[in-house]
């Protein structure tokens, strides 16, 4: 009745993800980051990548409300290509880990090679068993568990900017 929908994602002795989609009322469209209490916001650049398009979608959705610029890509391939091309264009990059071509960790040890300085916040919708040492070790900066709300998303980003500001 509401034009929602869920989404499931589920891999065997993994676990399963179900996310719910509501649409979201024109009035919520219109607050800038400033009505929306608890958030920091920013206007950096934001390269997010997930094979799934409605949640990318709703990570584009959010970021952009909370004032970031985004870029997206569902491809792995394709994302190496755009940060090789233009290497200082983004201030942070934003990872699934369970992607079809290759993880998320591999696509930030990749990244890395490419360009050491930015900052890499890994997403997994499953308790993968990755340990700090191999999150250290492709170049992440933090891990988030799915589902990620924007109140959390925020945060993390807010405080991976702000913490490569200081170095």
């Amino acid at each position: 009745k509401h034009n929602g929908f869920v989404n499931v994602y589920s891999e065997e002795k993994k676990g399963s993800t179900f996310n719910v989609f509501f649409p979201v009322l024109d009035k919520d469209m219109q607050e800038t980051k400033e009505e929306t209490p608890g958030f920091q916001g920013g206007n950096e650049h934001v390269f997010v990548i997930d094979d799934e398009p409605s949640l990318l979608k709703s990570l584009q959705e959010i970021l952009e409300k909370l004032g970031y610029r985004v870029t997206t890509s569902q491809a792995t391939s394709k994302a190496l290509k755009e940060i090789q091309s233009h290497s200082g264009k983004y201030d942070l990059i934003v990872t699934d880990q369970t992607m079809p071509d290759m993880t998320g960790l591999e696509l930030a040890k990749a990244v890395k090679k490419i360009n050491n300085d930015i900052p890499i916040i890994l997403i997994s919708g499953f308790n993968e068993n990755i340990n700090e040492k191999e999150l250290k070790q492709a170049g992440i900066i933090r891990y988030l568990a799915k589902p990620v709300g924007a109140a959390k998303l925020d945060r993390a980003i807010r405080s991976v900017i702000d913490g490569n500001h200081q170095k």
